[in-house]
């Protein structure tokens, strides 16, 4: 984020009550992975998998100028970026 102004960069920060939110949800959402049946678990795991790989390739081929406009998040549930 070099460059921007401060009040720039501080309008793109979270509150930390938005920070919170997610981490809340990130934490439903493992313990929902938890549940899961071994095989249902290695489904979403390989539905998750499939889904990075096509929004990778999509980002491969966008112009520059577009890329911030692309959701790019790549973590998996078990905490290790993907």
């Amino acid at each position: 984020m070099n460059g921007l102004e401060g009040w720039a960069r501080q309008a793109a920060l979270p509150s930390q009550e938005e920070i919170e939110r997610m981490r809340m949800l990130i934490a439903r959402i493992r313990d929902a992975m938890g549940d899961l049946a071994p095989e249902e678990r290695a489904d979403l795991q390989a539905l998750l998998s499939a889904e990075r790989t096509s929004r990778s390739a999509i980002l491969e081929r966008l112009p520059e100028r577009h890329e911030l406009n692309v959701l790019n998040v790549g973590a998996t549930f078990d905490g290790v970026a993907g």
